[in-house]
């Protein structure tokens, strides 16, 4: 099972980078994404921050304002990544 966690990481890296190598993004496209990465990421880091795994359900935080904050990051994050792919 553990390999099987390891594949789909690898798997999405290469895919990452085959969407930055293909892609040929404009100036300001990838300025736009690479500020939505930036605005995920911070999402994330924040939820990372405040979670007590396995101890107390987590309401402070991102958790107040939403069920679940890794995803929503992790949202952003590939919103960007897919702006910054956008093709002139």
């Amino acid at each position: 099972m553990k390999y099987l966690k390891k594949i789909r990481l690898y798997t999405g890296y290469l895919f990452f980078l085959s969407i930055l190598f293909l892609a040929k993004p404009t100036i300001l496209s990838y300025w736009i994404g690479l500020f939505i990465v930036l605005f995920g990421e911070a999402i994330r880091t924040w939820a990372a921050g405040c979670i007590e795994k396995n101890k107390t359900l987590t309401k402070i935080g991102p958790y107040h304002l939403t069920r679940n904050p890794l995803y929503l990051g992790s949202f952003f994050i590939g919103l960007g990544v897919a702006i910054i792919s956008c093709s002139s």
